[in-house]
């Protein structure tokens, strides 16, 4: 509707309809935008999303350093809760086939009923979880091979400290640290 106008002194009301729009105000006629809108609508966008997307870089980094740390605080409150189910050793030690202790945290885990406490995954022995990490930003490092867990949910050898750093380009970020009764502590920074 368009406003009340004067009309010899008086003031009227007058509907609008598309058939009384001028020729260049009909919806029919619309022809879309113009070359310049385009480019600043463009350019707009390509500001908001220069400015977003190193922040969903960081989130992104900092989501896969608390999956993993959650993966591997998991697996170790598990190996202890078996050691105590179970009254035996049950031994969490990184492993690059699945299958034995070999290769580095970075690969991944295993956790294994250790009926001997060798720390071996021997034949009869039973496997309990597999963990293989995804390819990502973080690894682990440790200077400790395997961590086993004795039936009362100690560690084997109470008097050693394992200390688990997650790094991100070689900064420790976080630092998983097990006390001698078995229980981790996470700290948001690196191990001293």
């Amino acid at each position: 509707m368009r406003p009340y106008r004067a009309l010899e002194g008086r003031w009227r009301l007058e509907v609008v309809t598309p058939m009384t729009l001028p020729l260049q105000h009909r919806p029919g006629n619309a022809r879309g935008f113009t070359l310049v809108e385009l480019v600043i609508t463009m350019t707009l966008a390509s500001i908001l999303v220069g400015m977003g997307v190193p922040a969903l870089r960081s989130l992104m980094e900092r989501n896969w350093r608390a999956s993993l740390t959650n993966h591997l605080v998991s697996d170790l409150m598990l190996a202890r809760s078996e050691a105590v189910k179970r009254g035996g050793y049950v031994t969490l030690c990184h492993s690059s086939d699945e299958s034995a202790c070999n290769g580095s945290w970075a690969d991944g885990w295993i956790i294994f009923v250790d009926g001997d406490g060798d720390q071996t995954l021997d034949s009869g022995e039973e496997l309990l979880r597999r963990y293989q990490p995804d390819a990502g930003p973080y690894t682990i490092v440790s200077a400790t091979d395997a961590i086993t867990f004795h039936p009362t949910g100690m560690l084997q050898a109470p008097s050693a400290r394992v200390e688990l750093a997650v790094t991100h380009d070689d900064a420790e970020e976080a630092c998983l640290e097990l006390a001698p009764t078995g229980r981790p502590r996470l700290d948001h920074g690196g191990c001293s």
